[in-house]
């Protein structure tokens, strides 16, 4: 997540265009995208955070991390300066 979301986001936070595609393929890969939706049925069989995240372990606070950052990601798209 460091080596690829940190960078871009910075990046992004300083030019203030939409975060790369690779930014969203990191996210898709890690499963990011469906913690958002929260615990439950669509999360078993998935490899969340590489591992480091079990689907039974995926509660609500881990699901407001990742709404917390794909708003963050969507606030660099949307900023103006």
């Amino acid at each position: 997540m460091e080596l690829v979301l940190l960078p871009d986001a910075q990046a992004r936070e300083e030019d203030g265009k939409r975060p790369s595609q690779s930014c969203f393929d990191e996210m898709a890969k890690l499963n990011i995208i469906a913690m958002r939706l929260g615990p439950g049925k669509h999360l078993q069989g998935r490899l969340l955070m590489n591992g480091i995240v079990k689907p039974e372990e995926v509660f609500y606070s881990v699901t407001f991390y990742c709404i917390n950052f794909d708003v963050y990601i969507t606030s660099l798209t949307t900023s103006t300066s």
